[in-house]
């Protein structure tokens, strides 16, 4: 819709309006389904590399024990599915690299090949 120069302020205000609907349509009618597998495959990876943290170290306590943080945290972490990123360097140092950074938090960190 365009406007004629000189037009009264209400007829701009209901230009932007209708401006911000349409642009609200094409944003909601768009197909976000790869992002969501992007997404959840990610984290699917995470939960998967600290599950197999947890198995290497020996316990959901052992682990806590040595990033130095609670029971409970780790806890926290299944439950979110991933690492807090200030946490991953102590998970892979607990666990001897068995379980790389990239693992822990795809969406953060690279493979360790790609430089």
């Amino acid at each position: 819709m365009r406007l004629a120069h000189g037009a009264p302020p209400q007829a701009y205000k209901a230009s932007l309006w209708e401006v911000k609907q349409e642009l609200l349509v094409i944003w909601c009618s768009r197909d976000y389904s790869h992002l969501q597998e992007i997404l959840g495959g990610s984290r699917m990876k995470s939960s998967k590399a600290l599950e197999k943290a947890i198995k290497v170290v020996g316990s959901q306590s052992a682990l806590a024990r040595s990033c130095n943080v609670s029971q409970q945290a780790v806890h926290q972490w299944i439950a979110a599915g991933r690492v807090p990123v200030h946490q991953v360097r102590s998970v892979v140092s607990a666990t001897h690299g068995a379980v790389s950074a990239n693992d822990l938090r795809p969406d953060i960190f690279l493979p360790a090949n790609t430089a």
